[in-house]
């Protein structure tokens, strides 16, 4: 489901990311130029290890969820998939509470820096937890 913010999490907001994808689908088209070296796992695995990242530099305060486009599930994330038809985005599609933010990739370093425009204290967490 698409949440316009994140929840709260002891007075706190908790950030929101989901990627929308498939362990079936491609990523992007650019061959690994632009959006950075390809993956070859499983886009569930890749979630995964993202959700993992996080939460070692940010705790509770960032849930991850991974919505499969192909799924019967989908149907819930209307809204996220007509976008990324109108738009024309490539998968996996990155939201951040409810906003896409980026399209092709899990680039960790950018979805980090989008978890920390929606909680500027998140940026002070992390580079404590380094």
């Amino acid at each position: 489901m698409v949440h316009g913010s994140g929840s709260q999490l002891g007075g706190r907001a908790q950030v929101l990311v989901q990627v929308v994808g498939s362990d079936l689908a491609g990523g992007c088209d650019c061959g690994g130029g632009c959006c950075g070296p390809v993956d070859p796992r499983p886009l569930s695995e890749q979630v995964a290890d993202l959700e993992a990242k996080l939460q070692q530099h940010y705790g509770t305060l960032v849930q991850v969820e991974y919505m499969d486009s192909l799924s019967h599930e989908a149907q819930a994330y209307a809204g996220v998939l007509k976008l990324i038809e109108e738009r024309g985005f490539s998968l996996p599609l990155v939201v951040v509470n409810g906003q896409p933010k980026l399209a092709g990739g899990l680039p960790l370093d950018a979805i980090s820096e989008e978890v920390e425009k929606c909680d500027p204290s998140l940026a002070a967490k992390a580079t404590s937890s380094n």
